[in-house]
Formats: structure tokens, C-alpha cells, sequence
């Protein structure tokens, strides 16, 4: 006999209750992590700065403040196609940062280019160097952005 488990869910705003088998569940909850994880599952982009070269985005899910440092995507979105040193060509570029809220500092901790437009399609590159502390400059995109994940809670 299988055994059979619950799985409950918001559609829509309603609670929907889905029932499936065991092994169906794990196979669920496996591809519910994977599309979490994945950056191009955040469908909901704050933008909070446009320039010429590109507009300037935050995830506003994807926002964790805790014990004076902040986490964030930030997601530079090319207002057209650039080419890195290898040749390939990306729209956008994924930079999941750090913020100090009380010293005023932020650095990224990797940098994703992207094949599409708003952190989508083929990642390109992918640097996984932790960069250094640099200080917000005041009245700035970064700025902006800081204010927007230390004050959250």
C-alpha cells in the first residue's frame, strides 16, 4: 500500500491542499528548491535606479536583514547587449551583495552574467570572488539600495 502525504500552497490567494504519493512529494519539493534557488524565479523586480547603461533592480523576496548585515540580489538589467572577455554576449548581470548597515559598506559576493534580459536565460559567467569592503557613497544607487534591505525587517 502507498502511503500518501499533503502538500499545501497559495494560489491565487487561497490555500490549495494537494495530496500525492511519497515519492511523488520529494520529487515536488526538490523542484520547489530548485526554482527557488534559481535567480530567475524572482518575478517580482524593484527597480530603484535607471541609467543610461542599465536599469537598476532588487529582489524584494529574496531580502534578508539580520544582526546589522544585509543580503540582497541586485540585478543590473543592460539597456543593450555587452560581450565579456571570452566573446559571449549577456543582457543582464545577477549580484547578490552584502551590506554592512552600520559601517555604510557593500560587497558583492559574486557576479552572474546573464544570456537574457532581467536575470534570465543561460548564465554566461559566473565569478565567485567575494569582493572587497567599499563604503556607500551618499545620495547614490547603492545608497538607495542600502537604505531599502537595512531597513527592512
Amino acid at each position: 500500500m502507498r502511503k500518501n502525504a499533503g502538500v499545501s500552497a497559495f494560489c491565487d490567494n487561497k490555500v490549495v491542499f494537494i495530496l500525492m504519493s511519497l515519492p511523488d512529494m520529494k520529487k515536488w519539493l526538490l523542484l520547489s528548491a530548485l526554482l527557488i534557488a534559481t535567480p530567475a524565479f524572482a518575478e517580482n523586480w524593484v527597480r530603484y535606479a535607471q541609467t543610461d547603461e542599465a536599469g537598476r533592480y532588487y529582489d524584494k523576496f529574496r531580502m534578508v536583514n539580520m544582526s546589522g548585515n544585509a543580503f540582497i540580489w541586485d540585478l543590473l538589467d543592460l539597456q543593450s547587449p555587452a560581450v565579456d572577455a571570452s566573446g559571449k554576449t549577456y543582457q543582464s548581470v545577477l549580484l547578490p551583495t552584502e551590506f554592512s548597515c552600520r559601517k555604510h559598506q557593500r560587497r558583492v559576493l559574486s557576479t552572474q552574467k546573464m544570456s537574457d534580459r532581467m536575470g534570465t536565460g543561460a548564465l554566461i559567467t559566473e565569478q565567485n570572488v567575494v569582493g572587497a569592503w567599499v563604503d556607500v557613497v551618499p545620495q547614490t544607487p547603492d545608497d538607495d539600495l542600502m537604505r531599502a534591505v537595512c531597513e527592512s525587517q
